[in-house]
């Protein structure tokens, strides 16, 4: 088909040529009965004004003929509706075929996109041979070195694609490099990159210069505060002012003041905010300053003030008792007040990373100081008490109703200790020690049977293990079996000299045994 003359003297006839070219691609005007294939003018056209499937179907039927298959601008243009269209691995070999025939800067510029974006696709797929990834990027950069006497819109696509294949790459200083290219001084993602990989080289400053043109005030106040530049400090409080719930912000904010050198700054703008006295994020912000700053006394009066004005958030209240155990470790009354704020937190939300690691602290230090302390049993019985709740917040865990049942044992309760040792086992039936503390218990408890059987069963689960073996050998020494008790202790002693230990108390054990079996043991 031959598309009408029309006089083109005009911008508003060229425009009309256009939609018409477009139309008969589109099939918007009659034609006759066979049509001929569409003219490349018509499908570029179509491309041009953003209708990327009916250029890809000009293109198409354009390349299955003898002249279109050979002519660069067909086979460009059916990689660029091909890549516009979602589909750049098929882009690959025509505009390949344009490179090769004409490598001009476009179809150069066209290509390495394509390259760079089979790459990312085969990236986001998951973890991938490096075959799948870096060939393609190597090729986008060479692409990009190659051109030659590219227009500037050719070279600010040029650039950004070679700059993105080296950052790929792991070549920060390559990539930063490439997109500093004056032309995507207006474009946000390429300013975003050029950012990271400023940052990536310590060009700080430029990083915040290419983030601000991205509009990222976050990344401003982060390269600000990487270089130490002091304005990072108003940036930051800007930005936590705006989201002071944000705490990964908050602690964004909080580690580039101590870097710059300015904690009391940042906490003067905060508290110079229009209800920053009443607000319980924004105190909340001012404790972890503090306490981040090593101001604890100050940290628990914010964290107590934010309390004050949310009473119901459990996370300040897990604030505020780290902060005041912290702040007075060896104060018997503040570790009793933080662990009654601990066990409030646990209580309502027994998942709170904060008031396991605090409780179990308190616990062991606790438990390790009970038997000075004796016959006071005050920290005993509290280390039962937080054990106990720490069990009980996840009745799955193993260990809490280890420590529980240890902790009861200590206290004289050998049939809660058991008791609690039964959960443990029932939780992980296949840790060894869980089994020896058990027959600990039961032997505390007075049943020594049951405490041979854990204790052999301890040995089974660990081999390698030598306490349970030393136990079992015991208590088969004074049930009188030799054999039992002369072959855990072999075990202990193998154990022993395997791991480089120290064999002596087991060969003594052993060597007691023999003595006290008599020659006839022998036999």
């Amino acid at each position: 088909m031959v598309l009408p003359r029309l006089d083109l003297g005009t911008p508003r006839r060229a425009a009309l040529a256009a939609a018409l070219a477009i139309a008969v691609v589109l099939g918007a005007v009659a034609g006759p009965a066979v049509a001929d294939p569409p003219t490349v003018e018509a499908a570029e056209a179509a491309l041009a004004h953003g209708d990327a499937p009916a250029a890809l179907a000009a293109f198409r039927a354009l390349a299955a003929t003898p002249e279109g298959a050979e002519d660069p601008r067909v086979l460009a243009g059916l990689g660029a509706a091909l890549v516009r269209t979602g589909d750049p691995r098929a882009a690959l070999d025509p505009v390949g075929g344009a490179v090769r025939r004409r490598g001009n800067a476009g179809d150069r510029a066209l290509y390495a996109e394509a390259l760079l974006a089979v790459a990312k696709e085969n990236a986001a797929r998951g973890p991938r041979s490096g075959l799948d990834v870096m060939p393609y990027l190597r090729d986008a950069v060479t692409q990009g070195e190659a051109a030659k006497d590219a227009t500037a819109a050719e070279a600010a696509r040029l650039a950004r694609a070679v700059g993105e294949a080296r950052w790929m790459l792991g070549d920060a200083k390559g990539a930063r490099d490439a997109l500093a290219h004056p032309g995507l001084v207006g474009d946000a993602e390429a300013q975003d990159l050029l950012a990271r990989a400023c940052f990536g080289v310590g060009d700080f400053a430029q990083a915040a210069t290419a983030w601000e043109r991205a509009g990222s005030r976050r990344g401003v106040a982060a390269a600000r505060a990487a270089g130490r530049d002091e304005r990072a400090v108003a940036d930051f409080a800007a930005l936590v002012l705006e989201s002071p719930t944000d705490l990964a912000l908050v602690d964004d904010a909080i580690g580039a003041a101590v870097w710059v050198g300015k904690p009391e700054a940042l906490d003067t703008a905060l508290a110079a905010a229009p209800g920053a006295a009443t607000s319980p994020a924004v105190l909340r912000a001012r404790g972890r300053l503090a306490e981040r700053a090593g101001r604890l006394d100050d940290a628990v009066a914010r964290y107590r003030e934010a309390r004050a004005a949310a009473p119901d958030d459990v996370e300040l209240v897990a604030d505020l008792a780290r902060a005041r155990l912290r702040a007075a470790p060896e104060d018997a009354a503040a570790v009793e007040e933080a662990t009654a704020w601990f066990l409030e937190v646990l209580a309502r939300n027994p998942a709170d990373s904060w008031a396991r690691q605090g409780l179990e602290y308190v616990a062991r230090r606790d438990t390790d100081a009970a038997p000075k302390a004796w016959p006071d049993t005050l920290r005993l019985t509290r280390a039962v008490r937080i054990f106990g709740a720490l069990a009980q917040a996840d009745p799955a865990d193993a260990v809490a109703w280890a420590n529980l049942g240890t902790a009861l044992r200590n206290a004289g309760d050998a049939k809660g200790a058991v008791e609690a040792l039964d959960r443990a086992v029932e939780a992980n039936p296949y840790d060894g020690s869980l089994q020896n503390d058990r027959g600990i218990a039961l032997l505390a408890r007075g049943d020594r049977a049951a405490a041979r059987a854990a204790f052999d069963r301890a040995a089974a689960l660990d081999p390698t293990a030598t306490a349970p073996h030393q136990n079992a050998a015991r208590l088969a020494r004074l049930d009188g079996d030799v054999a039992g008790a002369r072959a855990h202790l072999a075990a202990a002693i193998t154990v022993s000299r395997s791991v480089g230990g120290h064999p002596m108390l087991y060969r003594a054990m052993l060597d007691r045994v023999w003595r006290e079996a008599g020659p006839a043991a022998g036999r």
